[in-house]
């Protein structure tokens, strides 16, 4: 079985790069992927497509953080009923343990993990794609997505204590530091 991400995505990498002044279509079809048509509403994407498409961004985009910022342009309704689930969760704390829950059904494979010892509450971003540009990319578009939707969600500016990442320091470390704001562990 082919593991997939809803399409709706693509969207928003469109937008960002045009956003950015770069021809998104060229983008898309050295990626493989036909230009405008590329995924109809609804349309799912299989993993080795997203794959082409991020080593495409990241040969002609020039700005590093690219997928940290494109995290912060994704609305939570983006991702189809789990978004929508989020958007009306009463509290922080139930909209990361219905995220934990259901997010794999918007990315197959995609994981999060909260922990709440009461004291501190620790949540984990784990992308297992087999594909580690993807896994990197996906790890700083849901860093941005949470931060920035937390926030909206909220009206409270959360910061984390602590952001350890399971890959190695990028150049742009500095994105993620202003990002962020606090200790970082690469």
């Amino acid at each position: 079985m082919t593991k997939t991400v809803i399409g709706i995505y693509l969207h928003y990498i469109d937008g960002y790069l045009q956003e950015l002044g770069i021809d998104s279509g060229l983008v898309f079809r050295n990626a493989g992927l036909a230009y405008p048509n590329y995924v109809k509403p609804g349309e799912r994407i299989s993993l080795p497509e997203l794959a082409r498409m991020i080593e495409q961004v990241n040969a002609v985009v020039k700005r590093a953080d690219f997928f940290l910022q494109l995290g912060k342009r994704i609305p939570l309704m983006a991702h189809g009923n789990v978004g929508m689930a989020m958007f009306a969760c009463k509290d922080i704390r139930t909209l990361l343990m219905l995220a934990e829950k259901f997010v794999p059904l918007a990315f197959s494979s995609l994981r999060l993990a909260l922990k709440d010892d009461g004291a501190k509450t620790v949540f984990t971003i784990d992308a297992q794609t087999g594909f580690p540009l993807l896994d990197n990319a996906v790890t700083e578009a849901v860093l941005g997505t949470v931060l920035v939707n937390l926030h909206r969600l909220s009206g409270i500016d959360i910061k984390p204590q602590g952001v350890n990442v399971g890959y190695q320091k990028p150049r742009y470390y500095l994105a993620y530091e202003a990002l962020l704001q606090c200790p970082l562990e690469f």
